[in-house]
């Protein structure tokens, strides 16, 4: 399970960081 939440909190900071870069090209 330690795993799995270190994955799943990998994944949310990934994603973050991704959206982070790519609003400024949304607006």
């Amino acid at each position: 399970m330690r795993t799995f939440k270190t994955f799943v909190s990998l994944c949310t900071v990934y994603y973050n960081k991704t959206n982070l870069l790519l609003y400024p090209m949304n607006i």
